[in-house]
This record gives C-alpha cells, structure tokens and sequence, in this order.
C-alpha cells in the first residue's frame, strides 16, 4: 500500500454530517418514540447511558429494572419496542456472508502484518495483543490510531480513535510520527483522538459509559484500552478476589464486545503475561501465559502473540482466531510506527 495519501483530509472524511447514520449505523435512542415510548422514559434510558436502540435491545430486562423510574412492565415494553426496530432471529447464512464481506479492516502500517490478519485488524469484533514488555503492543496501539483515520480506498476506517490508557504510556508525539508518514495533517489526526486515562478498575469500565455518549455524536472506526488487564492485576490481589475479579472483567469485556456489535467498530486490547509457577510450567516450552484466564479468552475474538525478533523486528503469532490459521509474520517498529522488517 503507497504510504503517501495525497490531498487526503481527515478533517473532510470525519467532520462532515452523516446523513444516512440512522440508515447504516446505529439507531439513536430517541427512535424509540416513534414506537410509543414516552420521551421522559426514553431521557430517563439515556441519563443512564444508553444512546442507541441497539443498546437497550441487547441488555437483560434486569439492568433496565435497575434503573430510577424503569419498572418492570416498562423495561418489557421498551424491550418489545426496541426489537421491533433491530433484527435479533435468524438469519441465513449468505445474509451473514454478505454482512462480512462488508467489514472494514484497519491496516497495522505494515504489509506482512496485514497479510498475516488477512487485510488488517476487523472492524466489528474484539482483537487481542498480548506480549512481554517491548514487543510492540502500545506501538501498534499508536499506530493503528492513526492508519483508521486514513480513506477506506487506503486500508482506512475513515473514522475516530478512543484511546482509554491505563498504564500512562499514551505519547501523541508517535502520533505526529505515524501522521508524517501518511501525509495527514498532524493536528487533525491529534484532534480525532479522544484520550482518557484509566486509574482504577472501577474508572476504567465508566470510560466505557462515555466512549457510548462520544461514538453516538460521531463517526468512530477504533477504541484502544492499553492495557486491558493491567488496573485489574493491582485493584484485586489474591487467590481470594480472584473471583470478583473475573466477574468484574467479564462485564468489561462484554461492554466491549457490544460498543463492537453496536459502532462496528474495531476494539483493540493489549493484554500483559504472567509466567507459571505451577506443575504444568515444567511440561510447557513457554511458561508465560497472558492473564485474564478463560474469561479473556472467550471473549477476544482473534488474539495475537507478540515476542521478540532480532533487533528491532518483532514476530506475530495467530494464536487464536475462528478465520485465521495459525501461523507467524516478522514485523519492525520504526520511528514512524509499526512497519515491515527491512532485509
């Protein structure tokens, strides 16, 4: 793929009013008046962050009873009405086909990378990078928040990036880099970055709440949480919260999961690595296993490994995917972002 964009600029690809959003994107929570919902029930749902139909149609009857003012026959009739609006049966097969062929795909900035993944990261799902420190996870983080700023004829996603950072490594200057080598202009790809950092577990799941209010005003191809798992290793500590903790990752992941279903986004995790310290370590050519347990891996729907070349290469493993076979690609982390390692 040419690195140089010509002419193009995200502030015209971003900026301009999409007026068939409520056609091809997602459905805005008022849309719900027109089936009878009252527009005080419909505030009162979104005070307490929901901002699609989508939104509402997803959840369980329970978490719309929790709310002030949402009894219980009203949390059935929104659901009823909300249904009606979004399709949630069957469908064929070639209907979903055709739904995939439509995915956008956000290119890494490098070639082989991009080939491993077959196009790029996907938009619509939940894509793990998991790694030793140094293997390039915030690199790729940084620049795919520039490279789904690019047109969709440049392997784009002509949107937005969230970025949630918690564990302070967030640097706009790698922006600017990652922009110079595209050609875009740098303060536009700095201002279509929304940053936030994360310093707690209970913060981090709320940034979640406001990247909904945020990607409902504007068109969003990319949300980052670097890292996803590490607020978690200190907020719980021991074999003891052991359980609450993965209770409380698991609704994390699954917010994720549904800003995926109901934005098409793409959402990017980092995730850290623990070594074993067990039995099973003896048996294992690599002791070290990414944290987060079964709860992380069912909910990610692809997962990279990340590990050390030589110099400054790095090597990508497919280390799960329900497409993608397994198999590896050498990449490099240069001063202008992640790219292809030169020969």
């Amino acid at each position: 793929m040419s690195e140089i964009v010509s002419g193009a600029s995200t502030s015209s690809i971003i900026s301009e009013d999409q007026e068939d959003e409520g056609q091809c994107g997602p459905m805005p929570i008022s849309k719900l008046e027109v089936t009878g919902i009252t527009a005080g029930d419909v505030k009162k749902l979104n005070d307490a962050g929901f901002y699609t139909v989508e939104s509402v149609a997803y959840v369980t009857k329970k978490q719309l009873v929790a709310i002030n003012g949402i009894s219980e026959a009203k949390a059935e009739k929104i659901i009823a009405a909300a249904t009606k609006l979004i399709p949630m049966g069957f469908t064929t097969a070639t209907d979903v086909l055709k739904k995939r062929s439509e995915m956008i795909q956000l290119t890494t900035g490098s070639n082989e990378l991009d080939r491993l993944l077959g196009g790029g990261i996907e938009t619509g799902s939940i894509t793990e990078v998991f790694g030793e420190f140094r293997t390039g996870k915030t690199q790729l983080c940084h620049t795919l928040a520039v490279t789904c700023q690019l047109p969709i004829t440049f392997n784009g996603g002509e949107g937005k990036c969230i970025y949630v950072d918690t564990e302070g490594t967030f640097r706009p200057e790698r922006l600017v880099a990652v922009a110079q080598r595209y050609k875009l202009s740098e303060q536009e790809v700095l201002d279509n970055v929304a940053h936030a950092r994360a310093y707690n577990t209970e913060h981090q799941t709320q940034l979640l709440i406001q990247a909904c209010a945020i990607m409902s005003e504007s068109r969003y191809a990319l949300l980052i949480v670097d890292s996803a798992t590490a607020l978690y290793r200190t907020d719980y500590s021991g074999r003891a919260e052991l359980s609450a903790r993965q209770m409380h990752l698991a609704r994390f992941l699954r917010m994720l999961l549904r800003l995926a279903d109901e934005y098409g986004v793409a959402v990017l995790i980092t995730n850290q690595m623990v070594a074993q310290v067990d039995g099973a370590a003896m048996f294992n050519a690599d002791p070290k296993k990414p944290i987060g347990g079964n709860i992380l891996a069912h909910a990610s729907t692809t997962r990279l490994y990340l590990r050390k070349g030589r110099g400054e290469t790095r090597v990508c493993k497919i280390y799960d995917s329900p497409c993608l076979p397994e198999s590896e690609a050498i990449f490099a982390i240069n001063a202008d972002g992640i790219g292809d390692a030169k020969e």
